[in-house]
């Protein structure tokens, strides 16, 4: 049996056995639920797993953007210092933990568009290298630093000049994608391209070297490979899409989120969120070699640049982090460690987060003897619904079957507090409680107890001329600010905002004030809906906003929730430069969207402040709750007590830490950047975000500390007034009927 065998056979067993304790509920003694396992059966724990470390590039890279083990055995890399753009050229011999940094020889370059690198050395860089053209190019070079021009002449995008969405190096030959989604095999010698694998055309996203084929992965995240000889597309192999997903985004600086590696044979390694996998490119069976959810691979905000298979027991992936900080990471298989984590724990969330999926993955990399078993109630794979789930949670909470932590967005949170199900974890948060904003802190504290914590919040803000934003203290002063602004100035005051879109903003700014009564409820929404049809249709009577209305309404329709955070009206502020609106409103998360405001602000003029000052409230995201079961077990308590750390809070990319000295690290760590884009008429848009001065940094952080009640986070009672508000604002149903259904299913759902 040959050493990759060997190893499989084991990594195959591991699996097994992984699966196996899942379906039981974890292995060893269920009674101990202290994190320890204390049957017979741990004695014979079986042994040998893969174990992720991080290995220190050179502190001259910032952005690496390609790697490949060579034929002499180096690993050789390509990146640039952000700061001075000056290239470099990195080996190393042993797997990462020592490199030679070589400064090439710089040449400018105003884009990296593709860089790949082949098995001798070679290094293609395809990009802008022009102040006065973005026309793309292509610039090789040796393994010594020589570089070399070669001539790039791709067809027209749209009439304009194309650019490649990446390029890989197979055998001599290098393949590229551009804007047309179409491949084509260009000889480095000369430059020459040739169409290929035409049936394709038009259906790709992406080429990769995979050993000695072409991986092409298709629009529809489907992949398949191509002999790079003949252009053939191999038969598709099943087995091999059923490991992808979320296959969309990527090309941030030549990665992706998912990656090949360039063997010798017909066969390559694989690297996904999902972990490390091993097929041959002429079919067969895929085999996982590491399981992505027990290391950081897991986290569906990284991307992936480069993978290698040193030898069975080592491999190393270059990747980008949810902090666009780039990262080599090294697996080698320990025969000594446990084939399992001899500890569990589970954690549930209605809806899956990259926020969670960091906290997860930064506890495990610290405990890696921990395995946390994360549980979603909606997939959005079916057609389950939120009350649904949170049906089958309750269960399973009332069999003894739930988990150790919850996610509380969007579960009937005061019911689990009531009813003992969810347990003070004061004593958990203290060792940070010194440094959180205390103003979030206090909101969640009961009689000095603390069931439930955010790891972020955001709120919602309007933007706009300064007596604008002064009346924004609650959502029907606005409405009145805004239509008193139309009269004056007699032009387009308010931007086209979705459905969709508008109700959420004015949700995140009001619900807070709602109270808790059927009475309360009812008047509150009433004046909501009231409030929101006032500004729909406000501005609604040209016909191009009736289009673009149209337009927005059916793409808004289409997307399903996946718990992830997006801004809304983000976009419709950059009116406020092209003349298309004076005013506008935004959910608020993130402090590059704090940059952008204050970039629109210099070219626009006005000011932003919070919306609904009168009550000021914030939106929790991704709190955290440690169940009555979860205060037996010590590993659920070191997960609360790790997700709130700054370290921890540091390395999610998504609204504004709970904890301030991240927030703070946070803030001394942005970087300034320009916004360009172009409107629909053609015209050219742009700003400058600049890092946050002293005084804005103070405003910034004064609003947050001034934020004191969460919003109605209760996702059943949210999708309620979502659904009848969009059919009041589109005219397919009354105020009133809106206002009673309402009302009627949420006294229904809250008797349950």
């Amino acid at each position: 049996m040959s050493q990759r065998n060997g190893i499989m056979s084991r990594v195959l067993a591991v699996v097994l056995v992984f699966t196996l304790c899942l379906a039981m509920g974890g292995c060893g003694d269920k009674k101990n639920s202290g994190g320890h396992t204390t049957d017979k059966k741990s004695e014979t724990q079986a042994k040998g797993r893969f174990l992720e470390q991080e290995r220190k590039l050179p502190k001259e890279v910032t952005t690496l953007l390609s790697a490949v083990e060579r034929t002499d055995g180096v690993v050789e890399a390509f990146g640039y210092s952000d700061e001075t753009g000056e290239q470099y050229i990195l080996t190393t011999k042993n797997a990462g933990k020592k490199w030679k940094a070589r400064k090439i020889k710089s040449f400018l370059a105003y884009s990296y568009d593709g860089v790949t690198i082949a098995k001798d050395g070679t290094i293609a860089v395809a990009g802008m290298f022009r102040a006065d053209s973005n026309k793309v190019g292509l610039r090789l070079i040796s393994k010594t630093g020589r570089i070399k021009e070669v001539p790039l002449n791709l067809p027209k995008w749209r009439k304009e000049e194309n650019f490649t969405n990446n390029i890989a190096f197979v055998g001599d030959k290098i393949y590229l994608v551009e804007m047309n989604n179409k491949i084509f095999e260009l000889d480095p010698r000369n430059g020459k391209l040739k169409s290929f694998c035409s049936d394709e055309d038009g259906n790709v996203r992406g080429v990769f070297a995979a050993g000695q084929d072409v991986a092409i992965v298709r629009t529809d995240s489907t992949v398949v490979f191509a002999d790079s000889k003949t252009g053939t597309i191999r038969e598709e192999n099943k087995k091999l899409q059923r490991i992808f997903e979320n296959l969309d985004g990527g090309n941030q600086d030549n990665s992706f989120p998912v990656n090949f590696s360039a063997n010798e044979k017909n066969e390559t390694v694989i690297v996904c969120h999902k972990g490390i996998f091993f097929v041959k490119t002429t079919g067969g069976a895929v085999e996982q070699i590491l399981n992505g959810d027990i290391v950081s691979l897991s986290d569906g905000s990284m991307y992936f640049k480069s993978v290698i298979q040193l030898d069975a027991r080592n491999y190393m992936v270059f990747a980008v982090d949810s902090l666009g900080n780039d990262k080599c990471l090294y697996y080698h298989y320990d025969k000594n460690a446990s084939t399992v984590p001899t500890k569990q724990i589970t954690v549930y969330a209605l809806e899956d987060s990259h926020v969670l999926q960091q906290t997860i993955s930064y506890f495990q990399k610290k405990n890696p003897d921990v395995y946390v078993k994360k549980l979603i109630g909606l997939s959005g794979n079916n057609s389950v619904t939120a009350d649904d789930a949170i049906k089958a949670l309750n269960t399973d909470i009332m069999a003894g079957k739930g988990p150790d932590v919850l996610v509380t967005d969007g579960l009937p949170v005061e019911r689990y507090i009531e009813k003992g199900i969810l347990t003070d974890m004061s004593a958990e948060i203290s060792g940070t409680q010194g440094e959180m904003f205390e103003n979030i802190l206090q909101a969640y504290q009961k009689d000095g107890k603390v069931y439930q914590l955010p790891l972020q919040f955001y709120c919602a803000v309007a933007e706009g001329p300064k007596d604008f934003v002064k009346a924004v203290g609650n959502i029907q002063n606005m409405a009145e600010a805004a239509d008193k602004l139309k009269k004056e100035k007699k032009t387009t005051v308010w931007p086209v905002l979705a459905s969709s879109n508008l109700l959420e903003t004015l949700f995140d700014a009001d619900s807070s004030t709602w109270g808790t009564s059927a009475e309360e409820i009812n008047a509150g929404v009433k004046k909501y809906l009231e409030t929101a049809k006032k500004l729909y249709d406000m501005d609604n009577d040209r016909k191009e906003n009736q289009k673009y209305r149209a337009r927005l309404e059916e793409t808004l329709d289409s997307v399903k929730s996946d718990g992830e955070l997006y801004s809304t009206g983000e976009n419709e502020n950059v009116g406020r430069i092209s003349g298309e609106n004076l005013c506008s409103i935004q959910t608020l998360v993130s402090l590059q969207e704090v940059q952008n405001i204050y970039g629109i602000e210099k070219k626009a003029g006005g000011s932003y402040g919070l919306l609904g000052s009168d009550h000021p409230s914030f939106v929790p995201y991704v709190g955290l709750g440690l169940m009555t079961k979860g205060k037996e077990n010590d590993n659920a308590k070191e997960f609360i007590r790790t997700a709130y750390t700054a370290q921890a809070q540091e390395a999610m990319n998504a609204a504004f830490p709970v904890n301030k000295k991240a927030y703070e690290k946070k803030i001394k760590g942005l970087e300034s950047y320009y916004m360009g884009m172009t409107g629909e008429d053609g015209s050219e848009i742009s700003y400058h975000a600049a890092k946050l001065s002293s005084s804005q940094q103070k405003q910034l952080t004064q609003m947050l500390e001034g934020l004191t009640t969460p919003t109605i986070t209760d996702r059943v009672i949210r999708e309620l007034v979502m659904e009848q508000g969009k059919k009041y604002l589109r005219e397919k149903t009354t105020l009133e009927d809106a206002v009673d259904e309402i009302t009627r299913k949420v006294e229904l759902y809250v008797s349950e």
